[in-house]
């Protein structure tokens, strides 16, 4: 592997080992009710922040970078293509599970992106789905890193 795709994926280990950190820390608080999003202690607060802007930080790396490198690995050009055509090259080579589940991150990102003071409902909620899909997106990586691996 050369030393630009190892480098690129450093960066993205260290994003997935934080937000492991963050879900194993927070285990006892999940799932997140209104309840207890208006009773957590500033030590959660933290770990709820660090598991939502590594999140953001994976999902937009991934995009922006690690799928360039997909793509140029897999013998193809990634150079003038939307996201969306990036997006679809990597759910054919299997790098991710499907166009709309690439949708359902980048949702994810764009709620957790936004304070809902006045909506501990909302938070609650937005963290939950954004829990549910992080599975998802470290499989992702991990295909990533098989895909640059070879």
């Amino acid at each position: 592997m050369n030393e630009r795709y190892k480098s690129a994926l450093a960066i993205s280990e260290v994003h997935v080992k934080r937000i492991q950190l963050a879900l194993s820390e927070l285990s006892n608080s999940i799932p997140l009710t209104t309840d207890k999003i208006a009773n957590l202690s500033v030590e959660e607060i933290l770990y709820l922040e660090l598991l939502t802007n590594r999140f953001t930080k994976l999902q937009d790396y991934m995009g922006n970078t690690l799928f360039d490198m997909c793509i140029e690995k897999l013998g193809d050009v990634s150079e003038g293509l939307t996201i969306i055509d990036k997006v679809n090259k990597m759910a054919k080579a299997k790098i991710i599970a499907s166009e709309s589940a690439w949708r359902e991150f980048r949702a994810a990102r764009n709620h957790i992106s936004h304070e809902y003071p006045d909506r501990p409902d909302l938070v609650a909620k937005f963290i939950n789905v954004t829990i549910g899909l992080v599975p998802q997106l470290i499989q992702c990586e991990e295909n990533i890193r098989k895909c640059l691996s070879k």
